[in-house]
């Protein structure tokens, strides 16, 4: 049996990437995919540009619930159940409905990826916010509706 490490995620990080979660289950690719496609892991979106079939997936993992399958797989209890939440719970979490809108260099951290990623999605109109002061903010009605959009299992 694997000794498990104690490796916190940053509290400022909701979705992590394919490696992250291979870190967090110890497991390979293949059984990453396997462990979505059998329900296992329900909280993962495709952050690919293009969602086209031929594409490939740039896959983020909810920490939640990449906890919760790893506590699963152990048999252990789950520090927070998240098999039977709803989407609008879980977009509720990852985006606090007390703001408005969320700095680019937030969603940076919040989402795993790059700042060029997050400027593509504006520029493709799959974000929406505005530019102040040198700074870009992206609404959080976009950000709901762009991972209610990218949820890979619906």
């Amino acid at each position: 049996m694997q000794r498990m490490l104690s490796l916190p995620v940053a509290s400022n990080v909701a979705l992590v990437s394919l490696d992250s979660a291979r870190t967090i289950l110890g497991v390979d690719a293949e059984s990453v995919s396997a462990l979505i496609d059998d329900g296992t892991l329900r909280w993962v979106w495709d952050f690919a540009i293009s969602t086209k079939a031929a594409s490939r997936r740039e896959l983020r993992f909810w920490k939640l619930d990449l906890l919760a399958a790893y506590a699963r797989m152990q048999q252990q209890p789950e520090p927070i159940p998240t098999r039977d939440l709803l989407l609008p719970t879980v977009l509720e979490t990852i985006l606090p409905p007390t703001k408005s809108a969320f700095h680019a260099s937030e969603l940076q951290a919040l989402f795993t990826c790059s700042a060029q990623l997050i400027q593509s999605f504006c520029r493709s109109h799959h974000m929406a916010g505005e530019v102040r002061a040198h700074t870009r903010w992206v609404s959080r009605q976009s950000l709901v509706s762009f991972l209610s959009q990218r949820l890979v299992q619906q």
